[in-house]
């Protein structure tokens, strides 16, 4: 007995969409016969085969041609037990279709599944029996549907039943090739058919051939196109970090040391070509030491206010602008003044001990050193 789970594995649904895509276009009730077909595969999965006939019966109807949807519908017959209907599909089929195999084959599976006797009154047709398969008809009936209901696959039966399957075989395919001659004029039909496939195969191929020159044409004047682009880019940030210098300028101009200090120091990584350059490199001349005095003008004025935590970050952007700031030694020791006014010791010995590392000989350097023993550190 063959396992009809196993044969309805045969069965996958067919993508509509890709295959209309291949097509140049798809007619209606073909499309939709399709659409039922895929649905009645899903229906069959959740055992529901009654629903499954339903879907098939109207497919088929859409699109008599659809040999899978007839083949699957016999096997559907099969399995609610209308053996007369499915053998009805499976010679439809096998009578009609130019490779009608599965067909035959799953005739056999009608003639096994009710007896010889049986599928004789089914098909009209007188085929010999044995009395072994005359006596074991009922009971090769009533295993064979029990198996099919069990989707088991597992096969019971004798010898003399195999010869006789041979027979039904041989018979069928005796009739398959009768009718080939007698319908002759149908195989000249389908060999039309599949000349106009063909026609219709290479029409797509040129079509598509076209299209992928096309797109690799688009797509070389999009890398094109994407390097102009990224060209263009990089001219406007080029140009606006050129504006900034005009900003920076402007700031300058109108005394605002620190903060066109402080926009210089943002674009300090910039790579100017020239006169850009050039100008760059006069306004960070000219800017950064005023800026540097400008803050140190201001650290003082906190410090003198007591304003100790304004003073420090003040006075660090000195150095920040302008290390070559001329009284750099004065701007270290008034923040270890501000750090001490704090208590924070280790921050205002770290001050005083810049100002006797880096200016040893200045005045300064001595008053760090007092400052230092004063705290008690490093005596």
């Amino acid at each position: 007995m063959v396992d009809i789970n196993q044969e309805l594995q045969y069965y996958q649904p067919i993508d509509v969409d890709k295959l209309s895509g291949e097509n140049a276009a798809i007619p209606d009730n073909i499309r939709n016969s399709i659409i039922l077909y895929n649905k009645a595969i899903e229906s069959l999965r959740i055992s529901s085969e009654d629903i499954a006939v339903i879907e098939l019966k109207k497919a088929v109807s859409m699109n008599p041609s659809f040999y899978e949807a007839i083949n699957l519908l016999g096997i559907c017959y099969l399995l609610i037990e209308d053996f007369a209907k499915a053998e009805l599909m499976f010679e439809r089929v096998a009578l009609a279709e130019a490779n009608g195999i599965n067909a035959f084959r799953y005739l056999g599976i009608v003639a096994e599944t009710v007896g010889v006797e049986e599928y004789s009154k089914l098909s009209g047709i007188n085929l010999p029996a044995s009395s072994d398969a005359r006596d074991k008809s009922q009971s090769s009936n009533k295993n064979s549907r029990q198996s099919r209901r069990d989707y088991s696959g597992k096969s019971t039966g004798s010898n003399t039943r195999m010869n006789t399957l041979r027979y039904i075989a041989g018979f069928l395919i005796g009739v398959f090739i009768c009718a080939v001659f007698v319908l002759s004029g149908g195989i000249d039909k389908n060999t039309t058919d599949l000349t106009v496939l063909n026609t219709q195969n290479e029409t797509i191929n040129k079509k598509y051939e076209l299209l992928q020159t096309q797109y690799n044409n688009l797509d070389k004047e999009l890398s094109l196109q994407k390097d102009l682009v990224k060209t263009a880019n990089s001219k406007v940030d080029y140009y606006l970090l050129t504006n900034k210098l005009f900003e920076i300028y402007g700031l300058y101009s109108k005394k605002d040391y620190e903060g066109a200090a402080d926009l210089l120091l943002l674009i300090k990584d910039t790579k100017y070509n020239d006169p850009a350059a050039s100008f760059y490199t006069s306004l960070v001349s000219e800017v950064l030491p005023l800026a540097a005095k400008s803050a140190y003008d201001k650290g003082r004025s906190y410090l003198t206010s007591k304003n100790y935590t304004d003073a420090i970050n003040i006075f660090q952007k000195v150095e920040l602008y302008y290390k070559g700031f001329s009284e750099m030694d004065v701007v270290y020791y008034d923040i270890g003044r501000c750090y001490q006014a704090l208590n924070d010791l280790t921050n205002a010995d770290d001050a005083y001990q810049k100002v006797i590392d880096n200016f040893p000989d200045s005045q300064y350097a001595g008053y760090s050193a007092a400052r230092i023993k004063e705290m008690g550190i490093n005596p």
